[in-house]
């Protein structure tokens, strides 16, 4: 239980960074290096970013422009920090990805 816990609050510990506008900071402190950020479908800057300097490229362009957008993360961990995002429009999308059958 103290695992999963600890996930947890790594993938929001990364999400309140990068809200807050820690870019840089975030990037080291909870990526691997070897990341692979698989974005959002639909979004703006939709693709697939590799390592450090891909994220900060693809991730978070500041057009000012506020969004409420609802969608579903699966993460693959490494060495204690995120290595793989993959994101989804649907709950059941998600759950299927990260192999617990759930919806």
């Amino acid at each position: 239980m103290a695992e999963s816990r600890s996930n947890t609050e790594l993938v929001r510990g990364s999400y309140d960074a990068f809200n807050q506008g820690e870019r840089d900071g975030e990037i080291e402190r909870y990526w691997h290096p070897d990341l692979v950020f698989h974005e959002l479908p639909y979004a703006p800057d939709s693709g697939t970013y590799r390592g450090y300097d891909g994220l900060l490229t693809g991730r978070g362009h500041d057009s000012g422009i506020e969004i409420d957008l609802r969608f579903f993360s699966v993460f693959e961990l490494r060495e204690g920090k995120l290595a793989t995002h993959t994101g989804f429009m649907e709950r059941d999308q998600a759950a299927r990805a990260a192999g617990t059958g759930e919806a």
